[in-house]
């Protein structure tokens, strides 16, 4: 029995899913062989869609695993050895969706995602009993939400639904544990420790199979690398499970905090109170008509029946919309008594005579407005020095050692664009990440479109950002956001258009060709700008723009400025090292010019 469950790891946004499986459907109705597997994965290579890390030496395998993840959700049935590729109606459904109702869909698929079950995606689970996605959702409620560290430890190693209040007093007893340290450096030790006797005893028979053939010394050293590794892997499959269980809109983030989403109060209740999570039984004379029966109900596009779907339910989200909404008008008019703001209110007698359709149409067009006070809202307050401290403290945080934050690629995104936000002269600032409807991001940015597009008076300023440092990091971004660049620049004829990345550190590789970018066309479109930044120098950048905030506003302009600097120091240097290595000081010099 396996001892710990996942998502496919293969990909950790589920916004990439949609434009993946169109790529899939291409392929429907053919035998999925090793042929279809090796053209699927040259097709999404070829539309920009998948940027290995390094070049693939089985493509057939890497296709196959690509496509796991559909087969896992239940939006398609792709299998070597169960006949011809079926995209399912659910998968069908994801294809034809807007942003707005992809939350929905993988809510749908994942109430209905169940350990085991009788496809080759599941194998080994056979003595589980769970929906993961519930158990999940009562494990956040019954804690009241749960640390990054808790979320990797204690979700992905629940295996039955009856062993919830056992989890919960773990839980527990991690936290007993963790208020009695006194300082930072006493809590990671004890997390340290709790962890790998929490890990020790759920891996405990796969460990002695390992220590078999050990003797001596070499046993602890082994031990050690098992644990590790063990911790590292449940890592991966606990921020998988949570960006997949996040894009339902059913779970929120704090910044080191995993909790149900307050705004979705009424549908988290009745779902928990409908379905208990325990799996179903899916039966056939045959192992294939056993898997069919069970993709019959997984791939079916209306089931399951959403509990909150009747009209009692929906009436009273919408009051509650309605309620919030009228909140946030008041809000408003404190802030911008000059601006009115119109929404469609309904009482509940009135709410009652109407249909399902009708009912569920308001809750996403007040859902909407609701999103578009709250960035009018955040767009007055973020102008506010103070606010601008506070992402510059995130930001911090972010580039620390600091692992506590649950999404530091997400926050990444969003506090890059609030701090371009806070500069506040813009004519656009556009993020490419979706947002719920209190307008936080609930994934990183799709595929093939900038992380942010910035668009000023004569400029457009386009930032991508990363969190990692390595040579992965020149793979993934580096042509990528070039063609990002090139793309914007070929539509904006008039402006200046100038990229900005940021990342930790910058790898070689990719400050390399950044600075060959701007020397000749290394995408068809020409030669393009981007400034290479470390989170600590657009740390620095903003700090700057705060000591002038304080005293007036700080213009989009002055920034601008700076970074046309630092592409006009480029064409004093021959190689991208010196180029970077003179950042610094030109920022500094930068900072004593503002006034």
């Amino acid at each position: 029995m396996k001892q710990n469950w996942s998502i496919n790891v293969t990909t950790r946004n589920p916004a990439r899913l949609k434009d993946m499986l169109k790529v899939l459907a291409k392929f429907e109705g053919k035998i999925f062989d090793a042929k279809i597997q090796v053209t699927f994965i040259d097709s999404a290579i070829s539309s920009g869609l998948y940027k290995p890390s390094k070049e693939i030496g089985d493509k057939a395998l890497r296709g196959r695993t690509w496509v796991g993840i559909f087969n896992t959700l239940g939006f398609a049935i792709a299998y070597e050895t169960y006949g011809h590729v079926v995209i399912t109606p659910a998968g069908k459904n994801l294809i034809q969706s807007t942003e707005e109702q992809e939350s929905e869909i993988f809510l749908r698929q994942l109430l209905k995602w169940q350990l085991p079950n009788p496809s080759p995606t599941a194998r080994g689970f056979s003595e589980y009993n769970l929906i993961p996605f519930i158990a999940t959702l009562k494990l956040l409620k019954k804690t009241g939400g749960l640390s990054k560290e808790e979320f990797n430890l204690f979700i992905p190693t629940l295996t039955k639904i009856e062993n919830i209040d056992q989890q919960v007093q773990l839980i527990a007893q991690f936290r007993k544990g963790l208020k009695e340290c006194s300082n930072l450096k006493k809590r990671a030790e004890y997390i340290q420790s709790f962890s790998k006797e929490f890990i020790r005893r759920i891996y405990n028979e796969e460990l002695k199979a390992e220590l078999e053939a050990i003797s001596g010394d070499s046993k602890t050293l082994i031990t050690n690398l098992f644990l590790n590794k063990k911790r590292n892997n449940l890592r991966d499959y606990g921020d998988t499970i949570m960006r997949y269980f996040r894009y339902t809109q059913l779970i929120s983030l704090q910044e080191r905090k995993i909790i149900l989403s307050p705004a979705r109060k009424e549908e988290i209740n009745k779902i928990l109170q409908t379905f208990e999570g325990s799996a179903l039984e899916f039966k056939g004379k045959t192992k294939e008509e056993c898997l069919m029966n069970f993709y019959d109900y997984f791939g079916a596009l209306d089931k399951p029946l959403l509990p909150y779907e009747e009209k009692v339910s929906l009436v009273k989200i919408a009051l509650g919309l309605q309620q919030s909404l009228s909140g946030l008008i008041d809000e408003l008019k404190d802030i911008k008594k000059e601006m009115s703001y119109k929404i469609e209110e309904f009482p509940e007698k009135e709410l009652m005579k109407f249909d399902i359709p009708l009912l569920k149409s308001l809750i996403y067009r007040l859902r909407g407005q609701k999103k578009e006070l709250i960035q009018i809202i955040n767009s007055e307050d973020i102008k506010r020095p103070e606010e601008l401290a506070k992402i510059i403290s995130v930001l911090e945080d972010i580039d620390s050692k600091d692992t506590s934050i649950a999404d530091k690629p997400l926050w990444l995104e969003w506090y890059t664009f609030l701090a371009l936000k806070s500069l506040d002269d813009e004519e656009l600032i556009k993020p490419n990440f979706p947002l719920d409807e209190n307008n936080e991001p609930t994934s990183v940015a799709r595929p093939n479109k900038p992380d942010i597009e910035a668009y000023y008076k004569g400029y457009a300023l386009i930032p991508e950002v990363s969190m990692s440092a390595r040579r992965d990091q020149y793979v993934q971004e580096g042509i990528p956001v070039i063609r990002h660049v090139v793309q914007i620049k070929n539509n904006e004829g008039k402006r200046k258009v100038l990229g900005i990345f940021i990342a930790p550190s910058i790898h070689h590789d990719t400050r390399n060709i950044f600075f060959m970018a701007a020397k000749e066309a290394i995408v068809e479109g020409g030669q393009i700008t981007i400034i290479p930044l470390t989170i600590k120098q657009f740390i620095e950048i903003l700090k700057i723009a705060l000591e002038v905030k304080r005293k007036r506003q700080i213009k989009s302009l002055e920034i601008i400025n700076l970074f046309d600097l630092l592409d006009k120091l480029r064409e004093s240097y021959k190689n991208a090292s010196e180029w970077l290595s003179e950042f610094d000081k030109i920022i500094s010099n930068w900072a004593g010019s503002l006034k």
